[in-house]
């Protein structure tokens, strides 16, 4: 909507296979799947991208995003981008998930994604299923079916050769990154090397507040993450 009210067309995609959209995928998303977001891009019209694309990634979103920039380098319409909250380092963020303080959050995330998943139907092994319904945590969930289905040896393998913080330094575009202390799911100790080691290009933006995708301003119906963007985007 912040962006809409700037007289910009918006573009909003669900993650593969989540949500409304398990009916019609083939397959169901993991934190590395830049090339879903390369294929959204390649589909849409010159007359609306002609004057530029900038690219937000939130959440996991914001690593699949991290994983494509990386990988695509450039693309002839993307100005800049931005991720918020993203989970730059998967097997930090999945290990804090699994904490006792995240038990109601780990058990409704974990039940939804095997609801989704279980949807794909004929889609899924015999074994593919065993994995899922009888998955306990994020992490066994990862390990037992979304790392073998996209061809990786196990979770920890998925989580290093997915981690957007091991891939930023191949990020040619501006990009904006932005997260918060005090994320509950997401450790903010990445992002402090970050702001240490990464280029010129990259600007990270760690707030000591704002939870999980929250950043709402006193004062303010717009929310601070929006905003700050709005600056990023203007000065590029």
């Amino acid at each position: 909507r912040f962006h809409l009210e700037l007289g910009r067309q918006v573009l909003r995609v669900n993650l593969r296979g989540a949500g409304s959209s398990s009916s019609t995928c083939s397959d169901y998303y993991h934190s590395g799947r830049g090339g879903d977001v390369a294929a959204v891009l390649d589909c849409l019209d010159e007359t609306i991208v002609r004057r530029g694309i900038f690219v937000i990634g939130f959440s996991l979103g914001g690593n699949i995003l991290i994983n494509y920039l990386a990988r695509q380098r450039t693309h002839p319409r993307i100005v800049g981008a931005a991720t918020v909250s993203a989970p730059i380092l998967p097997v930090q963020a999945a290990k804090k998930l699994m904490k006792r303080r995240n038990t109601i959050y780990h058990s409704w995330l974990l039940s939804r994604m095997k609801k989704e998943c279980l949807g794909l139907k004929g889609r899924l092994s015999p074994g593919e299923v065993s994995a899922i319904t009888n998955a306990r945590t994020i992490y066994q969930f990862d390990n037992d079916f979304i790392a073998p289905r996209n061809g990786f040896t196990d979770a920890e393998d998925y989580y290093e050769k997915t981690a957007g913080a091991n891939l930023v330094s191949e990020i040619a575009i501006p990009t904006l990154m932005i997260h918060a202390e005090d994320d509950p799911w997401i450790p903010a100790l990445p992002y402090h090397r970050l702001i240490k080691d990464s280029g010129e290009n990259i600007e990270v933006v760690l707030a000591p507040s704002g939870g999980h995708v929250g950043f709402h301003a006193r004062g303010s119906k717009k929310t601070w993450h929006d905003r700050v963007i709005q600056k990023f985007v203007e000065r590029i």
